[in-house]
Parts: structure tokens; sequence; C-alpha cells
């Protein structure tokens, strides 16, 4: 089970990626909604929403900047772990498909500070016309279950050269969406590991049959191609950050794929601009158990 909560203001930043979230709709259970001063007497008594036991809390927050923007190169990755405890092959893996991560500690450095409290003014083209910024968001999730992460907006078009079973493929998607199956699995109190497979979905909605964690049931749904070759385990103590990326290089690899693309700036007077952005997805271990959220 994965329960949804709106982060504090300091972690919201623009516009669509929760949408990213929405897209958790059928895992999550329900969104807890602040009280106001509109909501009936009746549903403010309510019981709170249980938390999972056994549950790891996460932060999650995508960031879009324009290409080239030094808070998303140097001055953040001069300043970050970039996973030296992985094994070879994986960083080797990671590296040849465009992807940039590491691990950040309890104090991220003023780069990453800058990116995550501030309001950006880029959003996704897709919902130019329907937001104007990106929330944060707060799952908790049920050690040993797993939730999507979407780190695209949807591309219309797009090529993606990747290698499978030792051979390179140039694969040709309509209407594709990066996101990753992200696993959790507790580890010694204050700690939890992550796994993460990228997936990409693309083309029309059909009729599939679909495992969920209990059974098949047919559904419509697009297709997926699901990278394992390409998945990556990150462990992360309470307060410690992941921060992937991609890896600055121009191309049609899959982690160029998830993190790089068109947006919109918008201006005070209302007037858009597109232009090549990239996108910082960064996720934070909040709490390893539900013990630490009492």
């Amino acid at each position: 089970m994965v329960v949804r909560h709106s982060l504090n203001n300091r972690f919201l930043a623009f516009a669509r990626l929760f949408a990213v979230v929405a897209l958790l709709a059928p895992i999550a259970g329900c969104e807890l909604l602040h009280p106001s001063d509109t909501v009936p007497t009746a549903a403010r008594k309510l019981p709170n929403l249980q938390i999972p036991p056994n549950s790891v809390c996460l932060d999650v927050m995508l960031v879009e900047r324009p290409r080239g923007d030094s808070l998303v190169g140097h001055q953040l990755w001069d300043r970050v772990d970039q996973v030296q405890s992985l094994e070879p092959d994986v960083r080797e893996t990671l590296k040849a498909n465009g992807f940039r991560l590491g691990v950040v500690g309890t104090n991220p450095p003023r780069a990453l500070q800058q990116l995550m409290g501030e309001k950006p003014d880029f959003q996704y083209e897709a919902a130019a016309e329907n937001a104007k910024q990106l929330s944060g968001h707060r799952f908790f999730i049920a050690a040993g279950s797993n939730v999507r992460i979407v780190a695209s907006p949807i591309h219309d078009t797009c090529e993606l050269e990747i290698e499978r079973e030792g051979e390179p493929q140039t694969l040709a998607l309509n209407d594709a969406e990066c996101r990753f199956r992200l696993a959790v699995k507790q580890k010694q109190p204050g700690w939890a590991q992550l796994e993460f497979v990228p997936q990409v979905f693309h083309g029309p909605n059909q009729r599939r049959w679909a495992a969920d964690e209990l059974d098949w049931k047919y559904e419509e749904s697009q297709r997926a191609e699901t990278f394992f070759q390409q998945r990556f385990s990150l462990t992360l103590g309470v307060g410690e950050m992941a921060v992937i990326a991609a890896d600055g290089v121009e191309g049609k690899k899959l982690g160029q794929l998830f993190f790089t693309g068109r947006g919109v700036k918008s201006s005070q007077d209302g007037d858009e601009e597109t232009m090549d952005v990239e996108r910082l997805l960064i996720i934070r271990l909040t709490a390893a158990n539900d013990s630490d959220l009492r």
C-alpha cells in the first residue's frame, strides 16, 4: 500500500511530475488533504489514515532547468558522491546508457538546496496550459512493495539507442513516458535499500493482461519496455538523498531520454518560450520504519 502526502512548500518545484504521481493512483490507497475552514465538520472528525506497518517514507521531487545550467552541472556534481560503492560493471552500464547518479548526505550542497527551495519558472510543455509549478510528494511505502515514479513528460516521438543481449538496437517510440519501478527493502534501523528499474511506456492504450501484487488482471495500458540490465540499487540512511540525472551529453541513450528534452519558460507577462531542458530526480529517505514517524 502506498499513501501520498504533499510536501512542505519548500519542496514545491514546478509543473507536472506529479501528474507524475497521479499515475500512482492504481497503487496509492488515497491522498491526505490538509483540513481547512471549507471542510465540513463531520469530515474533520474522520479518523486519520493509518501508516502501513514497516513503512518506508520517501520524499520525491523532479526539478527541470535550462540545458547547460551550472546548478544541475558542475556546481552540483562536483560536490556529490557519485556512488563509488556500486559494482564496477553497474557503474559502467549506467555510464554507457547515459545515466548519472549520486548520493547526498543530510547536509546537501548549496546548489541542491537552491534547486529544492526555489520556485522555478519552467514547466512541462504538455502541461503548459494547466499548471505553473511542480510539487514534490511524500510516499509511505510498505517494505517489500514497489511504486512507479514518472521521470519525464510524454515524448510524442523519439528514438532510443539501447543494447540488448549484446546487440545494439534503435527503438522508434510514440507517446513515450519514462518511469522507474522503485522497490523498497528495509535494512537495519535507519536504513533502506532502493532498487530502480527503468521502464518506458509507449504507444496507444490497449486492453492487456497485467500482474498486480496478488494476481493477473485485464486492464487498459500502454506497452512497457523494461530494462533489467540497466537496473541499480542504492542504500540510503534517514535524511540522505539519491540524485539521478542524465550525463550531460547529447544523444539518444536511455538516461538522456529520461532526463533531457524540451520545456517551456514562462515570463511574468505571460509569454512562453520553448527550449532544451535537463531534469533532476531527487529522492530522500525521510523515515526507514513507522517508529521514525511517531
